[in-house]
């Protein structure tokens, strides 16, 4: 069913169509939905380790002054206001 779907539908649910051939390529008693799993977990992950990577760091001085950090976030208590 899967190989019914074009390049752009399994881009969306994270599979390559080098992922539906591997899976037809197992042994015959093998689920090939877990190595279709493992393969769409496993880039999920690459893509949300890139992103993080890529955040913008906290400013290591504030208002040019050296040493002066900003400030810690109570978060329940930013919210409480």
């Amino acid at each position: 069913m899967l190989a019914n779907f074009d390049d752009h539908a399994l881009a969306d649910i994270g599979l390559t169509r080098s992922d539906l051939y591997d899976a037809l390529a197992q042994r015959i008693w093998d689920d090939p939905t877990t190595m279709l799993e493992c393969r769409r977990t496993a880039r999920r992950d690459e893509a949300r380790q890139i992103t993080a990577s890529a955040a913008p760091k906290p400013p290591t001085q504030m208002l040019g002054v050296r040493g002066l950090s900003p400030l810690r976030t109570d978060r329940p208590a930013r919210y409480f206001v």
